[in-house]
């Protein structure tokens, strides 16, 4: 089972040992999943909670296929997204609130 809750931050690298493209869209995707480069709202979510948002709303995947990917139930995928969510909306009220 791929368990991308448990990832660590770490830097991809092509054969040969050097850096990939940080411009790259994969490398963009990965460093922003890992909360590398997504912004304060975004770093209150887990890397899976990431990961689930960017598969959904971006690659436009189903739910039953996320399900399959990490092998959970598809309910589950639905309540993280729901839980990544309200993270998110929270988030967002306090930075409104401080005025920031």
């Amino acid at each position: 089972m791929n368990d991308i809750k448990k990832s660590v931050l770490i830097t991809k690298k092509e054969k040969g040992g050097s850096e990939t493209d940080p411009y790259e869209d994969a490398s963009l995707n990965f460093n922003w999943t890992n909360g590398v480069t997504c912004s304060s709202e975004f770093m209150t979510l887990t890397p899976y909670e990431r990961e689930i948002l960017v598969l959904t709303y971006v690659d436009k995947v189903y739910d039953d296929e996320i399900s399959k990917r990490y092998g959970y139930h598809r309910v589950t995928i639905v309540k993280h997204r729901k839980i990544a969510l309200e993270k998110l909306r929270r988030a967002l009220k306090e930075k409104e609130e401080r005025g920031t």
